[in-house]
């Protein structure tokens, strides 16, 4: 599979025309995999937004209110952890980002994210044994 096949959208894509895309990538890269309404817990306040998986990957949060990008969540050394049935973890190396689901559980959240973890480590491994199948040009 290449790069690319992960990105390309499907005939039965729920989120190809999704009020979301205006935050995605201008080049035609990247779409929606997965999107829900939660909140997010940042020390006592917490705060709505709209959360969206990437097919980058990257996680990207929106004020679904004012539609404005607040920031994204790059795709590094991600874990993702379920709390309760509504509250799952984020966690990447500098940061662990509390969040509730409040239109999807934590359950769905996460087994995106481990599906998109799945589709991220297959990249890798076909991407290095193609590196490892050129061969090399012999100096002469």
């Amino acid at each position: 599979m290449a790069k690319n096949d992960s990105i390309a959208p499907k005939p039965d894509d729920p989120y190809a025309n999704s009020i979301w895309n205006q935050f995605l990538l201008d080049d035609g890269s990247e779409r929606v995999v997965f999107t829900g309404l939660i909140t997010k817990k940042k020390s006592f306040f917490t705060r709505k937004r709209q959360l969206i998986l990437t097919s980058l990957p990257r996680f990207i949060y929106v004020d679904p209110e004012t539609m404005e990008f607040r920031k994204d969540i790059p795709w590094d050394e991600i874990k993702s952890e379920i709390v309760d049935d509504s509250t799952f973890t984020i966690q990447t190396p500098h940061r662990t980002y509390v969040m509730k689901g409040l239109s999807t559980s934590s359950h769905v959240w996460v087994e995106e994210i481990r599906k998109m973890g799945e589709i991220v480590e297959k990249q890798q491994t076909e991407s290095l044994k193609e590196q490892v199948s050129r061969p090399s040009n012999p100096m002469r």
